[in-house]
């Protein structure tokens, strides 16, 4: 019964100064988003100085344009290439060469005369 009476008692401490610490932990955090509340301001007036501005936004709509500019060009010269290279099979073009095999050849010609 003792040993009950001491585990029971052990745990109830452990409890309270649970409750004592998270009491102290909420305090100190309280605090600290205060303590940030206030340098905010200066945060924000050093991130200026740090910092450049950003660019205005006729820049950014010049650069957006330049680069997709340069990407049509990629994607024309993609294209002139391509069709190029299938230039070079157009004569191995299946249905090309089924066309062929439906034209009777010379010498079926001759048979038929």
């Amino acid at each position: 019964m003792q040993k009950k009476t001491n585990i029971i008692k052990t745990l109830t401490e452990d409890i309270h100064s649970g409750k004592r610490k998270h009491q102290e932990l909420e305090t100190e955090h309280a605090q600290l988003l205060r303590g940030r509340e206030e340098s905010v301001g200066s945060f924000d007036s050093l991130h200026r100085l740090v910092l450049p501005p950003p660019p205005s936004s006729t820049n950014l709509i010049q650069e957006e344009r330049s680069n997709k500019l340069r990407k049509l060009q990629q994607l024309q010269e993609q294209k002139a290439s391509m069709q190029e290279e299938l230039q070079k099979y157009a004569e191995f073009d299946p249905e090309m060469i089924e066309d062929m095999g439906r034209l009777p050849s010379a010498p079926a010609i001759e048979e038929q005369n």
